[in-house]
């Protein structure tokens, strides 16, 4: 019975750590799926546009910490309830989602693994069986650590988790799991299959082509929605943009906005770069930031720049390929986000394994008469 209970309870806690993980990485497009779903419910007009971004980052931090608290088996009695309740929900939303079919996938694991509906329902199912099963048996699971530590658990996940949300919103993911990510030959990729064209209304002319192909530079700052999109750094893009006419390199500004939107964001800003049309989710897809910048280079994507990262070229007077790879220098690497999650909870094992061993040299057990 034990075996089984802590099968279960292994099994549980990787599933909530790594989906909080990949939902936090992504948070983004974690939102953009928390607001298909609003969509499909027909909420999506009576809400505040922020509001599936708190429920995104509520949904990461509850599945990140309740997969470590199982894993650690802390506040056992507790942790359990909860995941069954929430497995409960999740099964009868996944069941709705699989009949109505309103929505292509539930989004579980991001862009990493995409499960149909009804296999998202059936996971469920077999997880809620698993969750309901260690509910009934929670004298079966040991904890890792000594009870005192689980304040420690809670808090310090709920820090790392929440970083992690921070660092993806501001910068760009951790772990690109896209079909664009740093490295892509978009010459390579069936671009017509992903919806992906650039196509400049003022002209009629589709460009998807001659940026793909174009041997030098180009610069695509990408909004899938001007309405929605920070204009905290226009200073930095309009400078980029002369940066760009004096090396004669391709600058373009790509969205999915109306031509109200276009025309506003001209105003408000004084863009005098060229506009490009796309579609709203392929933009989504590219960059995880609205603003977000694109480099390419005979049509391989060289760096991607989020909205902390943009090129200050007043800041740094080197040439935009060295400020890219600069940058690309600097970012956090998976590794070393594990590293420093994991740091604290090694030394804590070490520490007791320490204490457990200076006990039993201090107590020996008596020898048998």
């Amino acid at each position: 019975m034990t075996f089984l209970t802590n099968l279960c309870r292994f099994l549980l806690a990787g599933v909530f750590v790594f989906s909080g993980l990949v939902k936090a990485n992504e948070i983004i497009g974690t939102q953009y799926k928390i607001q298909e779903y609003f969509v499909a419910f027909g909420w999506n007009d009576a809400i505040r546009s922020d509001i599936p971004l708190y429920f995104a980052i509520m949904l990461c931090v509850v599945e990140f910490v309740l997969g470590i608290h199982l894993l650690f088996g802390v506040w056992k009695r507790l942790t359990t309830n909860i995941t069954c309740l929430l497995l409960a929900y999740f099964t009868a939303i996944t069941f709705w989602i699989a009949i109505d079919n309103k929505i292509s996938d539930c989004g579980c694991f991001g862009e990493v693994l995409t499960l149909s509906n009804w296999q998202s329902f059936f996971k469920n199912v077999i997880l809620l069986i698993a969750a309901f099963f260690i509910t009934t048996n929670t004298k079966s699971l040991k904890p890792l650590f000594h009870p005192r530590m689980a304040w420690f658990t809670t808090i310090w996940s709920l820090v790392s988790i929440v970083s992690l949300i921070v660092y993806s919103s501001r910068h760009l993911p951790l772990i690109d799991t896209s079909d664009y990510r740093i490295g892509t030959d978009l010459n390579l990729i069936d671009l017509p299959m992903h919806n992906f064209y650039l196509y400049s209304t003022d002209e009629e002319t589709d460009m998807t082509d001659s940026i793909v192909g174009d041997k030098n530079y180009t610069f695509l700052m990408i909004s899938n929605q001007l309405s929605l999109a920070s204009d905290d750094d226009i200073d930095l893009i309009n400078e980029l943009y002369d940066y760009c006419k004096a090396k004669n390199y391709g600058f373009y500004a790509v969205t999915a906005s109306t031509a109200v939107d276009k025309d506003r964001w001209e105003k408000q800003t004084g863009a005098d770069y060229p506009f490009l049309e796309s579609d709203d989710t392929m933009l989504r897809t590219l960059i995880r930031a609205n603003p977000g910048l694109l480099l390419l280079k005979d049509g391989v994507i060289i760096e991607k720049f989020g909205l902390v990262d943009w090129p200050d070229l007043s800041a740094y007077p080197s040439t935009i390929e060295l400020q890219a790879e600069m940058i690309h220098n600097k970012k956090l690497s998976w590794i070393k986000a594990l590293g420093w999650y994991l740091l604290p909870f090694a030394l804590i094992f070490l520490l007791g394994w320490r204490n457990k061993l200076k006990t039993n040299k201090n107590n020996p057990k008596k020898e048998k008469k």
